[in-house]
């Protein structure tokens, strides 16, 4: 009973030590949100080689005010991790790379 007494007082604050550091952990990976970039694509076909231009995108700091027609399946506007066009379009190996990110669509 005496040893349980003495270890008690040891345990709660390892304990304490390991919640700290659960906390940290789990505070560091939602810090580590990434930022968004949207980009508006400015063709009408779903065409891997246009993805793939960098002349057929134009970034944008405001996805909402662009005047996208409601509807369709070819992407108006792209969400990237990417902070420039010429990275955006480097990043792109597949048609999925762009239609999964998809913000709007156009006809």
């Amino acid at each position: 009973m005496r040893k349980i007494k003495i270890l008690l007082p040891f345990i709660a604050v390892l304990l304490a030590v390991a919640g700290v550091f659960a906390m940290k952990a789990h505070k560091t990976n939602v810090d580590q949100k990434l930022d968004t970039y949207y980009y508006i694509y400015e063709q009408d076909s779903k065409d891997l080689n246009l993805y793939q231009d960098a002349a057929n995108w134009t970034q944008t700091v405001n996805p909402a005010n662009e005047s996208c027609p409601i509807g369709g399946s070819v992407p108006c506007v792209v969400h990237s991790d990417q902070s420039t066009v010429q990275d955006f379009v480097n990043s792109i190996q597949s048609t999925a790379d762009v239609e999964s990110n998809t913000y709007a669509t156009k006809p």
